[in-house]
Formats: C-alpha cells, sequence, structure tokens
C-alpha cells in the first residue's frame, strides 16, 4: 500500500505534459541534439539546456504550447520543461533554444551515459502564421 501511495503521489507531482504525452504529440516537434553544460557565474549559478528541435508540422507556426521531458532509460522522469510559447519554425526547420536551470533535478544527467538519457518533446497544440489552431492528441 505504501508503494502506491507513492506512486500516486510522484504522478500526481508530474507535469501534465509529462504525464499524459501521446505518441502523436512527440512527432510534432522532436527533439533532435541537447546539451548540458554548468554554469558557474556570479549572476548566475545552475545549468544552460541546449535543444535542438525540428518542426515536423504541415505549416509554420507562431506559437507553441508545448514542453520537453528528460527520462531515464528506466522510463523514469527526470525533469520536464516548457518550450518557449513564442518558438516560430516553419516544415522542416531546426530550431536552437537555450534554457537556463537551477536546481537539483538534473545533476545526475551529465554523470549519466548519454545512452541512458531519452528527451523528447511534446506538443499538446500550435498556432500556424495563417492564425488557425491546431490541437494535438
Amino acid at each position: 500500500m505504501r508503494m502506491l501511495i507513492a506512486v500516486v503521489v510522484s504522478l500526481a507531482a508530474l507535469p501534465a505534459a509529462a504525464q499524459d504525452c501521446q505518441e502523436g504529440q512527440k512527432e510534432v516537434i522532436a527533439v533532435e541534439s541537447w546539451d548540458i553544460k554548468k554554469v558557474d557565474d556570479p549572476m548566475f549559478s545552475g545549468m544552460d539546456i541546449t535543444l535542438k528541435l525540428k518542426s515536423n508540422a504541415t505549416k509554420p507556426f507562431r506559437m507553441a504550447d508545448a514542453s520537453f521531458t528528460f527520462q531515464d532509460g528506466l522510463g523514469r522522469r527526470i525533469s520536464s520543461f516548457t518550450i518557449d510559447p513564442d518558438l516560430k519554425a516553419k516544415p522542416g526547420d531546426v530550431v536552437e533554444t537555450v534554457n537556463g536551470y537551477q536546481g537539483s533535478e538534473m545533476d545526475r544527467v551529465p554523470k549519466m551515459n548519454r545512452a541512458d538519457v531519452v528527451v523528447f518533446a511534446c506538443t499538446k497544440a500550435l498556432v500556424y502564421e495563417d492564425g488557425t489552431k491546431e490541437e494535438f492528441k
């Protein structure tokens, strides 16, 4: 029973994007590559997380309701982050984002074997350049 409660509590703590991301939502914006660098600066001590994201959208978009998630090779969530909602891309474009991060959840990632780190994007909705909106389920 204690184990079941721990699982329910940890699932409740996950952002919705990590909990219920469907396969079709993982294909709209794809993580092409990622990198993490520790930053020690008088103004910021943490990490810069750099992602190269590829648009598989059918049209150019100007806004995205999306997130990216880091998991370990066992499928356990390490952390999730929101993608800049004003991200813009045309079909096939690869765009780079850099996200500053402070905290301890991601500390294990630089120490892990890269083959044991899974990073994926989850897209809930896009606003296209023509003003139309598409939601992904």
